[in-house]
C-alpha cells in the first residue's frame, strides 16, 4: 500500500496459493526475536506504569476477510487502552520504512472491524524504533486509505496474475522462491558508499 512494492504478482500468488517459504538465516531470526520481544516488553512496561491497560501480541491477533475472498491477518504488537481512546502500537528492530507506517495504518483500519472494543474507541497510532518513535494520527485513516485499501485487496484477489516485475532489491523481501517464481531475483547489493565533489 506505501507504494515500495512494484512486483504486485508476488501479493496475488502468497494470497492464492500456499507455498514452500524461501529458507532464512536462523541466527538473524534468533537475534531478531531476542532484540524485538524485549522491546515490547519495555514499552508495554513503560505504558503499564502510565496507566494503560495493554493488550500484548497474541491477544491483538485478527483477520478478516473481504467480499473478494481475500483475507487480511494481522497481529499489533501492542494495543493500548486509556481514557476511552487506544494506541496500536508495532516495535521494530531496524531501519525506519514507509511500509512500517502502512502496516500500523492497516491494523487501525481493520481493528474496528474485528474487536468490538476498538469499534466504539479512537484509534491512534505508534511506531516504536529502538531509539526514538512515531506517532500516526487517527485521521490518517480517512477515505482516501480505505479506496486504496480496496485497490490493493482487489489486486490481491483477481482471477487474473499481475505482471511480475522482479528486482534484487524487492525479491530479497519476499518469501516466494525461485521454484514458485524462475524470474526471482536474488542478485541485491547494496549501492556503494562514494565520496564525490559534486556536492
Amino acid at each position: 500500500m506505501c507504494g515500495d512494492v512494484r512486483c504486485h504478482w508476488a501479493t496475488w500468488f502468497r494470497a492464492h496459493y500456499d507455498h514452500d517459504k524461501a529458507k532464512r538465516d536462523p541466527t538473524w531470526l534468533q537475534n531478531w526475536g531476542s532484540d524485538h520481544t524485549r522491546l515490547v516488553d519495555s514499552r508495554a512496561n513503560e505504558l503499564e506504569e502510565d496507566g494503560y491497560t495493554i493488550y500484548l501480541e497474541g491477544q491483538n491477533r485478527f483477520s478478516l476477510t473481504g467480499s473478494t475472498g481475500v483475507m487480511i491477518a494481522g497481529c499489533p504488537d501492542i494495543v493500548a487502552v486509556r481514557d476511552g481512546a487506544a494506541l496500536v502500537i508495532d516495535c521494530k528492530t531496524g531501519k525506519s520504512k514507509t511500509a512500517d507506517e502502512y502496516q500500523v495504518l492497516t491494523y487501525m483500519l481493520c481493528l474496528p472491524h474485528v474487536a468490538k472494543p476498538y469499534s466504539r474507541l479512537p484509534l491512534s497510532g505508534l511506531l516504536q524504533y529502538n531509539y526514538h518513535s512515531l506517532e500516526i494520527a487517527s485521521t490518517r485513516v480517512d477515505e482516501r486509505l480505505r479506496s486504496h485499501f480496496r485497490e490493493v485487496m482487489q489486486i490481491a484477489g483477481g482471477t487474473e496474475p499481475p505482471a511480475k516485475r522482479p528486482s534484487g532489491s524487492e525479491c530479497r523481501f519476499w518469501d516466494i522462491t525461485a521454484l514458485d517464481c524462475p524470474e526471482r531475483d536474488d542478485s541485491y547489493n547494496a549501492p556503494p558508499v562514494r565520496t564525490d565533489a559534486l556536492f
